[in-house]
This record gives structure tokens, sequence and C-alpha cells, in this order.
């Protein structure tokens, strides 16, 4: 079986394979040409049983991201600010400072 190319768009930043491309070659989230795309150099790509996520080397506002997934039934907003790598804001819905 050939090895899967996968593909970062520099318009939204979606992760696609070939195979999620339109017919005409482009990002199906906002259109933008498969020659505009980047090569993905995040490594492998798969899936990950949920409660093997968090034993992974994680961005520390990604832990909040997916704390917030799994508790919460609401639609929510996060702002996440970052210095380098150290996270030194992160702002639920506008209002509430999580740390």
């Amino acid at each position: 079986m050939p090895e899967k190319k996968y593909f970062r768009c520099p318009l939204c930043g979606a992760i696609l394979s070939e195979d999620q491309l339109t017919p005409e070659g482009q990002c199906p989230y906002c259109l933008a040409p498969k020659e505009d795309l980047i090569p993905c150099d995040e490594g492998d790509l798969t899936w990950l049983p949920k409660e093997e996520l968090l034993t992974k080397n994680l961005w520390e506002g990604d832990k909040i991201f997916l704390r917030l997934l799994d508790t919460r039934d609401s639609f929510f907003t996060l702002k996440l600010v970052y210095d380098g790598d150290r996270l030194t804001e992160a702002v639920l819905d506008g209002r509430e400072r999580l740390r």
C-alpha cells in the first residue's frame, strides 16, 4: 500500500491527505489550490485512543482545550496566548482566566 501524503493548507491550517482534496485538487475548506498546499512535516498522523492522548507531549493550552472538550457540553471559546513555548494567558468565553 503506498504511503499517504499529507498537506497543510496555508490559508486555513487544515491538514489533509490527497484523497481529501476536492476533485479539482483544492482544500475543501477554503479552496486553496493544491500547488499552494505545503507538504506536512508533522510526522506520522495516526488515530489514538482518547485515553492515550494526554500521555503525549502536548502544549499546555492543548491540555486545557482537551479537558474542556471532555467536561463541557456547551459551546465555548478559548483564547490561548504564548510567549515562545510558555503559555502566558488562557481565557475561557472571553472572561474567565484559566490556569
